[in-house]
């Protein structure tokens, strides 16, 4: 080897040593860099959602419960770890009942809230007080604004009735259609109260409410149409208040094996093949036909989707992370105007339907299960109601364990119905002396509830177990209701909201038509508050202080277990609206399935 090449032998250590020793004053001055620009990067998205938060406290004033949840574990935020949100001060629901005024609803729900967060920004309402406006009203004046010519294009959507002098059917954006006859159009509850069971849309004072210096003045500033999930989304957490929301229902077909050759016969049109997927143990099969929510409040998808009607809700929040019963994750918490419970005669003809729903705190998942049922215990739906097997098959040994102090007790307890009458005398025994007590419920088939009870005689003290045939679980409240001693009406000030899951809100966006989130921008004149009437001599204040309501505020939980709160304190208020519902319901139509 010559000279040169031992020379560069002999210097290489030397400069494998400088290298690294210049990579690793690199490497030191790039992870400075890197550090530095996170935490630019962090800081400014710190400013921002701060600049989101000092706009949301300026806007509603003060706040009992943080409505927005920001993840700030990683250190950086963006407006999409904003995994769930939720307007403050929505009002309570109100409940459409037997007519097709859910767009009515959906309208007003947004007028309302607006009007309560202005008042509260200003001072001129107190947190627990809201303006209660007239649907009846709405719909009066929507159809004299209808039966006018020039307005039949603006009034005339497929599937409406509106344009036909029915409020049987209307859309949303008729509150921005006719904005300026609606501005000064809009009154308080009590000028026409809501006419519950018949289409008829008449309003005896609103003349003289109108002739006499109607206050609810007001003008729109903007109007926006939404249709994706993201933009939704941000919007609400923007504008901080409701949003109207406008989607096509589906209805849902469950398949229930027949294995009686002379109900469903193989090879004839009485026979419905059942699906290759799942073992049915019988090649027929008999369709079950459902809405698209269940019990819980959850609307959902099971099977093909098939169009019924198009319905109004209001949007009041997101939860990116709750899971409903079908396995979907995260979706829009919706306002509705359904009643809870087993419905006697609903907006679409049909003479019983069971219904369930919850606050916004559970969807939002800040209380537990057990808090919920304190003030949404949802008493019909057959998932809350109390298993008392305690472990037995046999109906001897059941029976100790059902009628007991004990378990009424611990039902008690768990907030749930222990004791259930038959309501359907072809699958039990209608009677004072037979009460049912619910065993287990396993899945089978096609997501079919399989649910046993017990069967207890009061006089001879003997009893059996009884299993239905399989079916969706909310059917068991058509053969089975809770006792009047253990019924529990959801509380109307905080329950009547629903969840719509994105996986389902996407696949109704590309199958089926109809769906949009229509945004308002409203600002009221001061003289619309019953506050400031000193300062409005001509106005008549009448209506609005006879339509001033106050909302119970949410419990304050402290844990999983709210056994520091009364039931009798927190149930009064339920009890009494159920009290008040029965005596205002119309007669009961026969049950039917």
């Amino acid at each position: 080897m010559n000279g040169l090449g031992e020379g560069l032998l002999n210097s290489a250590p030397q400069k494998k040593r400088t290298i690294a020793s210049l990579l690793t004053v690199l490497g030191i001055v790039c992870l400075v860099g890197t550090m530095i620009a996170t935490l630019a990067v962090t800081v400014q998205t710190r400013d921002d959602v701060n600049s989101i938060r000092s706009t949301t406290d300026t806007t509603f004033d003060k706040m009992d419960r943080v409505s927005m949840r920001v993840d700030e574990m990683g250190g950086q935020v963006d407006q999409l770890s904003i995994r769930k949100y939720a307007v403050p001060y929505v009002p309570p629901r109100k409940i459409q009942w037997w007519r097709g005024t859910c767009w009515d609803f959906g309208t007003l729900s947004v007028v309302e809230h607006q009007y309560r967060l202005q008042g509260l920004a200003n001072g001129w309402l107190k947190e627990n007080e809201f303006l209660k406006i007239s649907e009846q009203a709405y719909a009066n004046t929507t159809l004299e604004l209808c039966k006018d010519p020039k307005n039949k294009d603006l009034c005339d959507m497929p599937g409406d009735q509106v344009a036909w002098g029915s409020a049987n059917g209307g859309e949303v954006p008729l509150l921005y259609y006719f904005r300026d006859v609606y501005k000064t159009h809009i009154v308080p509850w009590e000028v026409c109260p809501y006419i519950r069971y018949t289409d008829d849309s008449s309003c005896t004072n609103l003349e003289e409410a109108l002739a006499t210096g109607n206050p609810i003045t007001f003008e729109m500033t903007q109007f926006t149409s939404l249709y994706d999930i993201p933009t939704i989304k941000q919007q609400l957490r923007e504008k901080g208040h409701v949003m109207s929301w406008s989607v096509p229902l589906h209805s849902t077909y469950y398949y229930r094996p027949c294995f009686d050759e002379e109900v469903c016969k193989p090879g004839t049109d009485t026979c419905t093949p059942c699906p290759l997927d799942k073992n049915f143990g019988t090649p027929c099969c008999t369709v079950e036909t459902r809405p698209c929510y269940n019990m819980e409040g959850e609307f959902f998808q099971h099977g093909q989707l098939a169009s019924n009607a198009g319905h109004a809700m209001t949007i009041v929040g997101y939860n990116d992370d709750f899971m409903v019963k079908s396995g979907s994750k995260g979706g829009f918490i919706l306002r509705n105007s359904w009643e809870d419970g087993m419905v006697s005669f609903d907006e679409f003809g049909t003479s019983l339907r069971p219904r369930g729903s919850h606050s916004i705190a559970y969807w939002m998942k800040e209380i537990s299960e057990m808090d919920e049922r304190v003030i949404c215990p949802n008493a019909h739906n057959p998932r809350n109601w109390y298993a008392c097997s305690g472990g037995e098959t046999d109906a001897a040994k059941i029976i100790p364990h059902c009628v007991s102090d004990r378990a009424a007790h611990t039902a008690r307890l768990a907030r749930q119905p222990l004791e259930l009458k038959c309501i359907d005398a072809d699958e039990c025994i209608i009677g004072a002396d037979t009460s049912y007590y619910a065993l287990n419920t396993t899945t089978i088939g096609d997501d079919l509830g399989h649910m046993c009870f017990l069967e207890y005689n009061k006089s001879t003290e003997a009893g059996r177990t009884l299993c239905p045939s399989a079916r969706p679980i909310d059917l068991y409240s058509m053969i089975f209701n809770v006792t009047e001693e253990e019924e529990v009406a959801n509380n109307d000030d905080l329950c009547g909201f629903y969840f719509f899951p994105y996986e389902l809100l996407e696949h109704a966006i590309s199958r089926l038509t109809g769906f949009f989130v229509n945004d308002f921008e409203i600002e009221f004149d001061e003289c619309a508050y019953l506050h400031n009437k000193d300062k409005c001599p001509d106005k008549n204040y009448k209506w609005v202080e006879s339509s001033m309501r106050e909302q119970q505020a949410m419990p304050k939980f402290t844990s999983a277990y709210p056994n520091d709160i009364p039931l009798e304190r927190l149930w009064k208020h339920a009890l009494d609206h159920h009290r008040r519902t029965l005596r205002h319901r119309r007669p009961s139509r026969s049950w039917s399935r």
